[in-house]
């Protein structure tokens, strides 16, 4: 008797909606898409200058968090990025506190991708922390990887 090993090697099909979320089963997938969060998902990630994990822009948190870093250019965006606090399950005073005047301001919202947990801060927010004069001045070259456009002043 002689024994012969054998390379096996399996695939399998996976589905991958707009927003990048994986599916092991087309119905499953084709279901997703055609929810109202998955719409709402694609069209945040069109919007984004930026998309990763909570850790990529923070270099710290969960990688299994999606961040996105947007810049809100009118008031239709606003108006969506509020929806998906909705379907995130967040209290009408969250929502609102996602003001109009965030237009044109660099915003980074993350959600939970086990979760209904979503936050948001905005870049100017953050700026205006580390600027404050506790901790001196902030570093323009590295807030330039938050967007594709130059920063003036």
């Amino acid at each position: 008797m002689k024994i012969e090993k054998l390379e096996i090697k399996t695939y399998k099909e996976q589905y991958v909606a707009e927003d990048g979320t994986v599916f092991m089963d087309k119905n499953e997938c084709e279901q997703y898409e055609s929810s109202a969060l998955a719409v709402l998902k694609t069209r945040l990630r069109n919007m984004a200058t930026f998309t990763g994990c909570e850790f990529d822009i923070f270099n710290c948190g969960s990688e299994e968090c999606e961040s996105y870093v947007v810049i809100p250019k009118s008031k239709e965006d606003i108006d969506l990025i509020r929806q998906l606090f909705a379907l995130r399950r967040k209290s009408s005073e969250y929502i609102a506190n996602f003001k109009d005047d965030n237009v044109g301001k660099v915003v980074v919202i993350t959600m939970s991708t086990y979760d209904d947990w979503i936050w948001w801060t905005s870049l100017n927010d953050i700026v205006e922390n580390i600027t404050d004069g506790k901790f001196g001045v902030y570093n323009k070259e590295a807030l330039k990887l938050f967007t594709k456009q130059s920063l003036s002043n």
